[in-house]
């Protein structure tokens, strides 16, 4: 009887463990991808494409390396697509598959913009983490894959100027067309650290700052509570200047900005 109930409390235990462990595991799908991307997609949920073949030589580091992207930085899905598959081929073509060295992983928003590609073992997982777009940049991200501005309020701890900030924005706001998407970040949100560096916020900043980003995805200005609507308005319509705020390398000559919502 006693021998029973421990077998029983054992069991128990395993179970328990394998559910703890299968609830942290992060979800990967082999089978149907545009489906579980379009589903990812309609929760906010970044995906990592673990691009391969049907020989899948390497296919097992690879996937070890999404799976500690992820733990290093935050939830994605893993998705596994052999680029030779005839149900994969619209989904090759889109992403350009063919050009990569084989396997290689490639970061996507929930808009569908690739923010980070690297081949397996070329980058270490907490690097590659990096590339994982944080929630306020998945929204500039969708704004500009609607082809639509943001603009992007960040605040500091004690700033008193952030309702005046809004102000001004929702001003501005109805001025420009189509509509601009407001985001809002905490500036002491280290999960935001490399947004706000993609964005060129100042940390040494002690009051709000209004950024402007264009509809290409480019940083065109910076604004304070004091700016004027218009002039918040205006910055949406321009183009920045150069490779300082380029939105693609193409466009730069191969060199790549921090500042641009790629």
């Amino acid at each position: 009887m006693k021998r029973n109930f421990f077998l029983i409390a054992l069991l128990s235990l395993f179970v328990f463990q394998m559910n703890v462990v299968l609830a942290g595991a992060p979800k990967v799908v082999k089978k149907q991808i545009a489906q579980a991307l379009a589903e990812a997609a309609s929760t906010g949920t970044n995906a990592i494409l673990v691009i391969t073949d049907a020989k899948g030589v390497g296919l097992e580091e690879a996937l070890a390396m999404a799976t500690q992207t992820i733990s290093a930085g935050s939830d994605a899905l893993i998705a596994v697509v052999d680029r030779d598959a005839d149900d994969n081929s619209e989904l090759s073509l889109k992403y350009q598959m063919a050009r990569y060295p084989l396997p290689y992983l490639v970061i996507l928003s929930p808009s569908g913009t690739i923010t980070g590609g690297a081949a397996s073992g070329k980058i270490s997982p907490e690097k590659f983490a990096e590339y994982l777009p944080t929630p306020a940049y998945n929204q500039v991200l969708a704004a500009r894959a609607a082809n639509s501005t943001s603009l992007v309020l960040v605040s500091p701890a004690g700033a008193t100027d952030a309702a005046e900030c809004l102000k001004k924005m929702d001003e501005a706001k109805a001025t420009i067309k189509p509509l601009p998407v407001i985001v809002q970040v905490n500036a002491d949100n280290v999960a935001e650290r490399n947004f706000l560096r993609k964005m060129r916020y100042d940390e040494n900043q002690k009051s709000s700052q209004i950024i402007v980003v264009n509809a290409a995805g480019q940083v065109v200005g910076t604004f304070d509570a004091g700016a004027a609507p218009a002039s918040i308005a205006a910055a949406s319509k321009t183009a920045a200047k150069g490779c300082g705020g380029c939105s693609s390398a193409k466009s730069c000559a191969g060199k790549k900005d921090e500042g641009c919502a790629k």
